[in-house]
Order: structure tokens, then C-alpha cells, then sequence
């Protein structure tokens, strides 16, 4: 007998018309109120399933996979999901390296992930722990040349320079070390910067605009941001960050304006936009400025803005996703993910199996430490890594490296009978290693409310296609 595949989800758009979302086969269509409630009498079990009853809509839904001739071939077709995600992994290409130069850092934000004692008892990466991972990047890149021409064109990869602040004067060869192999290789250099210290660098970036971007973080007006990014001895940084991005502006360097946002700050981004606009920053076509939430892995933050709370209320005050607003994307995982799903240019809709590039196998992060981490979140921690390097060059752990690279929601038991799993990857790993200490043991990622939050506010884009 036909079954009704449990990865169907169906969203309101006006009294008539609702959404049906096929996650399974990323399908999506408009259907009438009659068609909805026929679905459901089916899920519910009030409807039989057959052709005789409904040939039409039989016919349609099994045409666009939402039903299958038996449930045996709904499994058959998952298990050829996970055959194609194995296949694709086998040959995913790291075009990604992430250095940090050292875990120190002269700002203590309130709300950082890395420890005080990261930021003030640090080491800073030797000339030769440079040398293997340069030497690392190099090879890796050419033995991956052909295939990455063939999946990525003339898309170059990228060396992220991390911390702490990346920009302490005492990392200065470092960061001139980085910017000269870069050069020579062709690979971009994305720097993520407090932007506090970023005088001394001005010369120096100066020889290498076209291949250098910055990230900088201002939280809100300067009342705001001073009482959240404040200095070791507890003086502001808003002053001092608003001149040297208009310093680096003018060298013609793309900036990156990041807001982390939760509760304590949501409220007032109208300030922020008024700051931008004084400077005439959103004039400048360099200039981008994102939101992205404020991460508490343990989940016990009071400020804490949940995804769809984020999108619910930059959507509602039109801050982001129209000509005024001005902030221009969110960069979350499933917000994130959301956006490229909905958008109408992108004829492929992608599965995502995984959560983030922590776990998608996508990049490397080398610290002082020796260590290597696919997660940011452990950097320098020494623990959760992947691998080590020194001057005999880089080893990584295949066990260790497995248990990242290879989560997926094919693994994880709860994903198994969940209709949003191929929406979602499985959740934060570092969220299920911080609460349940197993980064199998999901915590659910909030792709459910995010995506229904999602469709009330794009409904009429979606009427309208």
C-alpha cells in the first residue's frame, strides 16, 4: 500500500493557500485548503491512500515524492541520500585554513567563548609551526587542483586569521608571513579583527588590498558597545574601532561589519544604523554590514536570542530583508540556511546533512598550542582536536577526525524519524558535547520555529512567484 512520506511539513499563506514543503526531496508547492486538509486526513490515518479515491491528486503527490508504493521505497530512497553523502565526502576538498596567530587578546567581551586565561597566559605561533602549515595549505591545495578547478572554478581559498586578536603588535611578523604566501599562492586572507589594534597594520595592508578582507565587530552605539567589548583595564573600544574602519576603508580593503546580537542590544540597532549612516559607511560598496546571534553552548543565558526570535524581529522593525533595512544578511545556521532554500535564483535546493563547516569537513584550524581543531569554539583548548603540528609536520587523528567529519544526520539516532532532519544536519555538536557531553546526543537546532517564522514573513513573495 502507498504510504505518505513523514517529510512533509505545510505552512499557512493566506485563508486559501498554504505551502507544502517536501524536505526530503526539497520539493515545494502552493496547494489549496481542500488539498491540505486531504494530506492530513492521510497522516492522520481518517483518509485512505489510494489511487482509486483521488487519481489526481494521487498522482501529483507521487510525482513530486511526497507519496511512495511502499514505505520500503521511501527507505531505499534515503539510504541512496546517504550512498551520494558518503560518495561526496570521500572527495570533499578543504579550501579553508583558519591560523590563529595567538589566543591573546586586550579586549574582554562579556560574552566570549574563550577564557580570560586564553587571553592573558598566551603563546604566539613560531616561524616553524608557519612553515608546516604552510607547507600543509600548499600540498593540500595541489593534490586537490584538478577537482577543485572542476567543482569550484576559479574560487580561490582562503587562510582566516584568528584568536584572541590576530592584530597584537607583537604578531606583526605573523601576520606579514601570511600575507606574503598568500600572495604568492592566490588564496584570500580573511582577518577577524576587534580592529583596536589595527594602526601599526595600515602600511602593511596597504600591499595587499585585493586579496585582504576584515571582520569587525561594533555591537550597537557607542553606550552600547562599551559596556559589552571593553578593554582589559575596562575602558570602551567604539571610539578607536570607528576610526580605524574608516581608515581602512579608505585604503579600499573590504570590512565586514559584524553585530552579535541578543537581548540586551536587539533593541537598539536603530543607533547602530544611525552610526553607519553618519560615517557614510553604507555608501561604501566595501562595506557589508551582518547580524549574527550571541552562542551559549550550555544554553543558560538569560540574553540569549533563540534563530527565529533573531529573524522574527529584524524581519518586524524591517532592519534586514528589504532596500531599507541595513543589515544586509545574517550569517546563522539555519537562517542561513534558509535564506539560500528560499531564494527563488537557486533552482537546486540543497539537503544539508550536516550542521556547519565543523562538521561538513570544511576547515582547518591551526593554534600556538600545536593543535588542530575543526571547531573554532575549541581552539587553543586542547581538547576536541582533530590533530597536531610541529616542525615534523601535520598529523591528524583518523579516529578523531571521523567523529567530526562524519556527523551527519545519518548517525544520529534522534534525526532518524525527524521531518526537519534534512533541513537542520543534526544541530551544534558543540552544544551536544557542552549539555549531554556526546556530540551524538542532539540538541535540536530551532529549524522548526525558524523556518515557520521564515514563511509568514516571505509569504506573499511566494504567492507572488
Amino acid at each position: 500500500m502507498a504510504v505518505l512520506t513523514k517529510y512533509i511539513l505545510m505552512y499557512p499563506l493566506d485563508e486559501e493557500h498554504s505551502l507544502a514543503i517536501n524536505s526530503l526531496t526539497s520539493a515545494m508547492d502552493i496547494i489549496d485548503q481542500e488539498t491540505r486538509s486531504k494530506i492530513e486526513d492521510m497522516q492522520s490515518g481518517i483518509k485512505n491512500i489510494e489511487s482509486n479515491e483521488d487519481e489526481e491528486l494521487y498522482q501529483q503527490l507521487m510525482s513530486r515524492g511526497y507519496l511512495f508504493e511502499n514505505a520500503q521505497m521511501e527507505k531505499d530512497t534515503i539510504n541512496r541520500y546517504k550512498l551520494v553523502h558518503q560518495e561526496l565526502a570521500k572527495r570533499k576538498i578543504i579550501t579553508n585554513f583558519t591560523i590563529c596567530p595567538t589566543m591573546g587578546c586586550n579586549l574582554r567581551c562579556t560574552y566570549c567563548f574563550e577564557s580570560d586565561d586564553q587571553h592573558i597566559n598566551y603563546n604566539l605561533m613560531t616561524d616553524t609551526q608557519l612553515d608546516t602549515i604552510f607547507k600543509y595549505i600548499s600540498e593540500t591545495l595541489e593534490n586537490s587542483k584538478e577537482e577543485r578547478i572542476r567543482l569550484k572554478g576559479d574560487t580561490p581559498a582562503t587562510i582566516n586569521v584568528f584568536g584572541g586578536e590576530p592584530l597584537l603588535k607583537t604578531n606583526y611578523p605573523v601576520i606579514s608571513r601570511i600575507l606574503k604566501f598568500a600572495e604568492a599562492n592566490g588564496i584570500l586572507v580573511k582577518i577577524i579583527t576587534n580592529a583596536t589594534t589595527i594602526q601599526p597594520y595600515l602600511g602593511l595592508f596597504e600591499r595587499y588590498v585585493k586579496l585582504l578582507h576584515l571582520q569587525i565587530t561594533v555591537d550597537g552605539n557607542k553606550e552600547i558597545h562599551d559596556v559589552r567589548r571593553i578593554r582589559a583595564d575596562g575602558s570602551g573600544s567604539f571610539d578607536q574601532i570607528c576610526r580605524n574602519i574608516n581608515r581602512v576603508l579608505d585604503l579600499g580593503i573590504k570590512v565586514a561589519l559584524r553585530i552579535n546580537v541578543d537581548k540586551s542590544n536587539i533593541k537598539s540597532l536603530r543607533e547602530l544604523e544611525a552610526v553607519i549612516k553618519s560615517n557614510q559607511w553604507d555608501q561604501n560598496p566595501l562595506f557589508y554590514p551582518y547580524a549574527s546571534p550571541v552562542l551559549d553552548f550550555c544554553g543558560v543565558g538569560e540574553d540569549i536570542l533563540t534563530e527565529h526570535e533573531l529573524l522574527d524581529t529584524l524581519l518586524s522593525e524591517r532592519l534586514y530583508g528589504n532596500e531599507e533595512g541595513f543589515i544586509k544578511g545574517i550569517v546563522s545556521p539555519s537562517i542561513g540556511f534558509l535564506s539560500f532554500f528560499f531564494d527563488s535564483k537557486n533552482q537546486m535546493k540543497p539537503w544539508k546533512l550536516d550542521y556547519c563547516e565543523a562538521t561538513s569537513g570544511s576547515n582547518f584550524g591551526f593554534s600556538p598550542d600545536g593543535n588542530i581543531t575543526t571547531c573554532l569554539t575549541y581552539a587553543g583548548k586542547g581538547k576536541h582536536t582533530i590533530g597536531t603540528f610541529d616542525e615534523n609536520g601535520v598529523r591528524l587523528n583518523e579516529e578523531d577526525t571521523a567523529k567530526w567529519f562524519d556527523r551527519s544526520v545519518f548517525r544520529l539516532e534522534k534525526c532518524q524519524d525527524c521531518k526537519y532532519a534534512f533541513l537542520c544536519g543534526g544541530g551544534c555538536a558543540v552544544a551536544a558535547i557542552e549539555r549531554n557531553q556526546d556530540m551524538d546526543d542532539v540538541v535540536c537546532s530551532d529549524i522548526a520555529s525558524t523556518i515557520e517564522k521564515y514563511v509568514f514573513h516571505i509569504k506573499r513573495t511566494i504567492l507572488n512567484q
